[in-house]
Order: structure tokens, then sequence, then C-alpha cells
């Protein structure tokens, strides 16, 4: 089984949290693929933080909080772009706007996601997550 890491960037503890159950046990897998693909989280509860994980280590997919102490998610989101790192972003936040969801997709930003909907929603989206990363191991598979 193949592994995807997650990078958990929110300030909240209980947001973390509750993302790492839900991902803890949870795998994805489609008939066209070899292999399932479970998930690996991180956390970092800055944005600082975030971005010495990301410039340390491949991330595949990163939950990122917008309203963060010190430098913003939508700073991060820049951060990444800038980089060109291959990790697909999902903003969340508590304080979602047209405005913001805008600016974060136009961004790079895969998905924007208020965090109210967040846990109720999560595992549905891993599978759309999951068709940008075929196997690294699966070279006729390809999308």
């Amino acid at each position: 089984m193949a592994t995807l890491k997650v990078l958990i960037v929110d300030d909240e503890l209980g947001i973390r949290m509750g993302i790492q159950r839900i991902l803890r046990n949870f795998s994805v897998s489609y008939p066209f693929m070899n292999e399932d693909f479970e998930f690996e989280s991180i956390e970092a509860e800055t944005g600082e933080k975030a971005i010495e994980i990301i410039d340390s280590q491949e991330i595949d997919i990163i939950l990122l909080d917008n309203k963060l102490p010190g430098i913003e998610g939508i700073e991060v989101l820049d951060y990444i772009k800038k980089k060109n790192y291959n990790a697909l972003v999902m903003m969340i936040t508590s304080y979602a706007s047209l405005e913001l969801a805008i600016k974060a997709t136009q961004r790079g930003a895969y998905n924007f996601v208020p965090n109210h909907l967040l846990l109720r929603n999560c595992a549905p989206r891993w599978k759309h997550y999951k068709k940008a990363f075929p196997s690294k191991d699966d070279t006729e598979n390809e999308f």
C-alpha cells in the first residue's frame, strides 16, 4: 500500500486532531490502480512551521488554514507556488469569503473549504485528490 503525506496546517489543535482521526484508518482504492493508498499526517500550527516542513520533506497534500499566527495561509500558498512544489493544497478557514476563495484558487489552491464543513466532507474529497497522484510504480495507468 502506498502512502501519501498530508500536512495539516491549522492553529486549532481540535481541527488537526479531527483530521488525523479521519485519516488514521482511511485508504483509497480504484479498480484501475494496482495498489491502495493510505495517508500519513504531519502537523504544523503556524505558517512558518509549515514552510519548514515543506522545505525539508516531500508533501503530497497540504490542508492549509488561512488565519494563522505569524504568516497567513495565503502567504504559505504563495511560497509553495514560488518554489514550484508539487503538492495539492486545500485551503481551509473559519473566515470563508468569496474573495479569499477566488484569491486562493487563482494562486494555486486545488480546493477551498470552510473548516466547519471540512470534517464532515473530508473523506469523500480524498478520492478526488488521489486521482492527481498516479502510482509511482505504475507507469501504465496514466490518466
